[in-house]
């Protein structure tokens, strides 16, 4: 198990790791890496939940709505952090793997990637002239504002 956990711990860390035995630790599988994009989203995941861990300390620690004397006086406390930071683990991990995989594509000077858009101006457009036209009762610009719902 120590084998294990020693790749595991440098994925997460974000070095590159050689190929490796993956699995029971016996061989089963070996040569098999751990994909790159699935070391990214789990240091992401792991930073979310050091972050979550982090804000379940200030609120224990500042006493936030007296949360900190409850979880001290109680004698369930444990399980209370514990729920709250797994729940706030959760929260924290998703939003941050989103946010770094939604900037993905961004450069270091902020230009996004993709196609760029050509540019977009004012374009001639030809229209008929209504000076000789006889306004009709549905035209609405030429309503009787006197009486707006008599058409007859």
């Amino acid at each position: 198990m120590r084998r294990l956990a020693a790749p595991f711990a440098r994925s997460i860390l974000g070095e590159s790791a050689p190929d490796r035995t993956v699995g029971d630790g016996r061989g089963s599988r070996k040569g098999t890496a751990m994909p790159q994009l699935v070391r990214f989203l789990i240091r992401h995941a792991a930073i979310g939940i050091g972050v979550a861990a982090l804000f379940v300390g200030t609120l224990l620690l500042l006493d936030v709505a007296r949360l900190g004397t409850l979880v001290w006086e109680s004698p369930s406390g444990f399980v209370a952090v514990a729920a709250l930071t797994a729940a706030l683990g959760v929260t924290f991990g998703s939003v941050q793997m989103g946010f770094a995989v939604m900037l993905l594509g961004q450069e270091a000077d902020g230009s996004g990637g993709g196609t760029p858009r050509p540019a977009l101006g004012p374009v001639p457009v030809r229209v008929a002239s209504r000076a000789g036209r006889r306004p009709t009762r549905h035209d609405h610009r030429f309503q009787d504002t006197r009486r707006p719902f008599d058409w007859d």
